[in-house]
């Protein structure tokens, strides 16, 4: 029924950081207006996934540089998790799952379905993150599929951000869920942002549907397979230089 789910640019996929070419055309990203407030948040249960999205405005969060090929506005954000924490993430490093994994999806102006995702890993903290409290808090509203719930406590992009975000792997892809259209570039950043233990339950408490028994979890594609392509790494300046034996490569193997 979906043809391109068997294609030859899936995601997500398992990143050898060996493999990985180290590229000094991916310069840091420019996130822009993250440190806003959306306007008029709203969180919603789609019986795959929690995603949150804004009012579109005349000016919206975005995104450029880091090796994009121009602007790509803030569309919305969602989350994959699992039901234990050995698993949940979609991508994976050096083979190693994060118990989830957020996603922020932006989309090329004047372009539709030119698309940019930020993915960012959640790992498992004793103690809560409050900068994911506003979306925590509303989890029980939108326990089931239907109601669009706003988000009331002020909530910003860049709160959903490692604090180091010039580290990340770049690779194009597809969306993870049908019909899987690929072209998608995809920004994997090395550092993960934590999670509270108790904030991640509230996750796994969610249902897939109304009335149903099961919970919403173990929402993750597992990773394709990445044929011919090549993953870029960007380079993290060091105070004593960096390494000759680093593998480089060019703006022309973008």
């Amino acid at each position: 029924m979906f043809r391109n789910c068997g294609g030859s640019q899936q995601s997500p996929v398992d990143i050898d950081t060996e493999d990985a070419l180290k590229s000094a055309f991916l310069k840091p990203l420019e996130f822009h207006g993250y440190d806003r407030p959306l306007r008029n948040a709203v969180i919603l249960n789609n019986g795959h996934t929690v995603l949150i999205k804004a009012e579109r405005n005349s000016d919206p969060p975005f995104i450029k540089g880091g090796g994009l090929d121009g602007k790509y506005t803030f569309r919305q954000l969602h989350f994959h998790w699992g039901s234990s924490n050995d698993k949940g993430s979609e991508h994976r490093i050096d083979g190693k799952s994060y118990p989830g994994e957020l996603h922020i999806v932006h989309e090329k102006n004047g372009e539709t379905g030119d698309l940019a995702v930020v993915a960012v890993f959640l790992e498992i903290s004793k103690r809560k993150n409050l900068d994911l409290e506003p979306i925590i808090t509303s989890l029980p509203k939108v326990s089931v599929p239907g109601p669009v719930v706003p988000i009331k406590k002020s909530f910003q992009l860049a709160k959903m951000l490692p604090k180091d975000a010039k580290h990340y792997y770049r690779y194009v892809g597809s969306l993870t869920t049908p019909p899987c259209t690929e072209g998608v570039t995809w920004t994997i950043l090395a550092t993960p942002v934590r999670i509270g233990e108790h904030q991640l339950k509230a996750f796994r408490r969610l249902r897939a549907s109304s009335g149903s028994k099961h919970f919403l979890s173990d929402n993750f594609r597992l990773p394709q397979e990445l044929h011919q392509r090549i993953i870029l790494e960007s380079i993290i300046p060091k105070a004593r230089g960096v390494s000759d034996k680093q593998k480089s490569t060019t703006s022309s193997q973008m």
